[in-house]
C-alpha cells in the first residue's frame, strides 16, 4: 500500500476515535488503563482499514526486516508520563512503512484536538488544512522535558522550550513560526518517532542525528539514538552550535 493509495481519511477518523477515549480517560483519571485501551482501538480501526500488520509499542510481534515492510507503526500514548502528570503535551502515533519507507504519519494531541497528519510528497496538513510553508526559523528549540529536566543540557537556555511528546513536538514544530527545530539527546523507539518524521519531512524539515546523517528515509532498526529535526540549509550551523551550547559532554549524548 504506497502513499498514494492509503485511506488517509480512514486512518484519521481511527486516530480521532483513539483521541477520544484518552480524552476521556484523562478527565477521569484512569491512568492504568489507557495505553492498552487504546492500543486496542488502534489496532480493532487500522485492521478495518488495511490486512497489514501492526507494529505496537503494547505488544510484541516485530518484522524479520524493517526495510521491506509493509506496516503499521504505532504508539497509542506517547507521552505516557505527560499522561500520568496530568500535563496535556501526549499523543497518538501512527504511520505506515509500505517497502521499509514511511508514507504517511498521523499525530493527534487528544487534549488540544491538534490533528497532524501527512502523506510522502504530498506535504502536512494540520486538522485536514494544508500547512503552508515557513521560511528561515529563529527561536527555540523544542526539546525533551525529560531531558531537560534531568539537566542533560549544558544551558538552562531561553533557546530551549520544554515540550512532552517527542511524536507531538515533531509534529507541531511545523506550525511554529518562532521554533527552529526539534532536539532530542536520548535514545527514541521507532514508534516514538515515525509519524512525527514523516510530517517534519513534508513541513521542510531535514531529520538527522547528531553527526549529521539522515534519519527517517530508510528504517534499518527499532532504535534512534538521538535527533535533530531542522531546515537543510541550516544544518551544519544547527549541529554545530548543539554540540557547543546545549550538550553537556560537547557532542552525542
Amino acid at each position: 500500500m504506497s502513499g498514494s493509495r492509503i485511506p488517509a481519511e480512514s486512518v484519521l477518523t481511527v486516530v480521532e476515535e483513539a483521541g477520544r477515549l484518552l480524552n476521556r480517560l484523562y478527565r477521569e483519571k484512569r491512568d492504568s488503563e489507557a495505553d492498552r485501551l487504546s492500543h486496542d482501538l488502534l489496532i480493532s480501526g487500522l485492521k478495518r482499514v488495511s490486512s497489514e500488520p501492526v507494529v505496537s509499542e503494547e505488544d510484541p510481534f516485530r518484522p524479520a526486516s524493517w526495510n521491506r515492510a509493509d506496516l503499521w507503526v504505532i504508539d497509542p500514548l506517547d507521552g505516557t508520563r505527560e499522561f500520568l502528570r496530568g500535563v496535556p503535551e501526549f499523543a497518538v502515533s501512527v504511520a505506515h512503512l509500505a517497502a521499509g519507507f514511511p508514507d504517511l504519519g498521523v499525530v493527534l494531541n487528544p487534549m488540544t484536538g491538534e490533528l497532524f497528519h501527512a502523506i510522502a510528497g504530498q506535504g502536512a496538513s494540520l486538522n485536514r488544512q494544508k500547512i503552508p510553508p515557513i521560511g528561515r526559523r529563529g527561536g527555540a528549540w523544542l526539546v525533551s522535558r525529560t531531558d531537560y529536566e534531568k539537566g542533560l543540557f549544558a544551558l538552562d537556555s531561553p533557546s530551549l522550550l520544554p515540550l512532552g511528546s517527542i511524536a507531538y513536538k515533531l509534529a507541531r514544530v511545523s506550525v511554529m513560526e518562532q521554533c527552529r527545530g526539534v532536539l532530542s539527546l536520548t535514545p527514541k523507539s521507532l514508534w516514538d518517532v515515525l509519524a512525527g518524521m514523516v510530517i517534519a519531512r513534508e513541513s521542510g524539515f531535514g531529520i538527522y542525528d547528531l553527526e549529521g546523517n539522515p534519519l527517517g528515509e530508510e528504517i534499518g532498526g527499532i532504535k534512534i539514538p538521538n535527533l535533530i529535526a531542522v531546515r537543510p540549509e541550516e544544518r551544519e550551523e544547527a549541529l554545530r552550535t548543539v554540540k557547543i551550547s546545549f550538550t553537556k559532554s560537547g557532542g552525542c549524548v
